[in-house]
């Protein structure tokens, strides 16, 4: 990461794929960060669901964070979701027929949930 903040912390540049979880850790903090301040200056609330999407979906192009979180749930996803690029970096989005808005944010809630379960089975 070649990030002032990324620096600053003492990560190097590819920290965030390294096996060193304290790299890894220190990543993820930055990019969270950077993450909410985004999700903040276009008037996305910031929590887990905001946070996943952006950090999965959204290259802060094109403001898709701002579209899924503010459009009716019926609103069909712009192209840049729907695009080979996406459903083929993540084929479940094609499997679970994820076409719109609402579609998007109940997948969202499934896979934090699928992760809450595994953190709770594995304690």
């Amino acid at each position: 990461m070649k990030s002032r903040e990324g620096k600053a912390a003492g990560l190097t540049a590819r920290g965030r794929v390294s096996r060193n979880t304290a790299q890894q850790e220190k990543a993820i903090k930055i990019f969270t960060k950077q993450n909410a301040k985004a999700l903040e200056a276009v008037g996305v609330p910031v929590n887990i669901e905001t946070l996943y999407f952006k950090h999965h979906f959204d290259s802060g192009e094109d403001n898709t964070a701002k579209f899924v979180y503010t459009k009716p749930d019926k609103t069909k996803l712009p192209a840049s979701l729907r695009s080979k690029e996406i459903r083929t970096a993540n084929p479940q989005l094609r499997t679970r027929k994820v076409n719109t808005v609402g579609d998007m944010k109940k997948y969202i809630k499934t896979q934090l949930d699928k992760a809450r379960e595994r953190l709770l089975d594995s304690r």
